[in-house]
């Protein structure tokens, strides 16, 4: 992933806290740990060889 898409979706996640003002932050930490998890998934077999 490049810096920029990173600093988008960080971008994406602040305007969401804001729009949602708390009412969401399950959602939205749900939807953290899915963007996490795939993230991990995809690059973690290089990781761990």
């Amino acid at each position: 992933m490049t810096g920029g898409a990173m600093e988008a979706f960080c971008a994406d996640i602040d305007a969401a806290k804001k729009r949602h003002a708390g009412t969401g932050g399950n959602k939205l930490l749900i939807l953290y740990l899915v963007f996490a998890a795939t993230i991990t998934t995809r690059y973690g077999k290089d990781i761990s060889g």
